[in-house]
């Protein structure tokens, strides 16, 4: 008997052009201090709305649920509210009460079919996670979803940050993304796409 294969997830809000000119702007000066995907790569810089382990066989099932589930929901306004991080550099985002709902919208779906038995196996890519990027994906449920410990973000890269930035910057998001997960929990490997209307 053989182990169904199982793959890395993570269910995201994908941006709009202006904010992603943004982003590889700043990931591109990032990406010549280490070897953080650049989003010029076909990467997308994104807003993590929850992350789990699936087997294979189980995205068909998960994409009928997942469009299901957003059905109530509309665009939503958020805000990139500054930037942060130590060897990691974030864009915080606003917390606002629409986006946790549809975080735990998402996590309502996904609770019930994804584990989190996290491993380098299950990630996509010639290049093998780090432990950061397996760790995150393991811990992902109790460490960082729900009202108490979400914490929305756009990941940018690692190094010093030499870019001007002025904040607030205001955008609406109407997109969102399955990816099945790579290095550095980076969304290249696209599985569906829904749209907020």
């Amino acid at each position: 008997m053989t182990k169904e294969n199982k793959i890395a997830i993570d269910v995201v809000l994908l941006l709009p052009k202006k904010v992603v000119d943004i982003c590889v702007k700043v990931n591109n000066k990032l990406s010549l201090q280490s070897d953080y995907p650049k989003f010029e790569d076909g990467y997308n810089p994104h807003i993590t709305l929850g992350m789990g382990i699936i087997k294979i066989s189980q995205v068909p099932d998960l994409k009928r649920k997942l469009s299901g589930a957003i059905q109530e929901f509309r665009p939503i306004t958020l805000s990139i509210d500054n930037i942060s991080g130590g060897r990691m550099n974030l864009f915080g985002i606003s917390k606002t009460e629409e986006l946790l709902n549809l975080h735990e919208k998402i996590m309502g779906v996904l609770e019930p079919i994804v584990t989190y038995d996290s491993s380098a196996d299950k990630f996509s890519g010639l290049n093998p996670p780090n432990e950061i990027s397996i760790g995150w994906v393991r811990d992902y449920k109790t460490k960082h979803s729900k009202a108490k410990s979400y914490d929305p973000h756009i990941t940018l890269g690692i190094g010093k940050i030499s870019t001007e930035i002025n904040f607030p910057i205001e955008f609406t998001v109407n997109q969102i993304g399955l990816f099945h997960l790579s290095y550095y929990c980076t969304c290249k490997n696209e599985l569906a796409r829904f749209v907020l209307s």
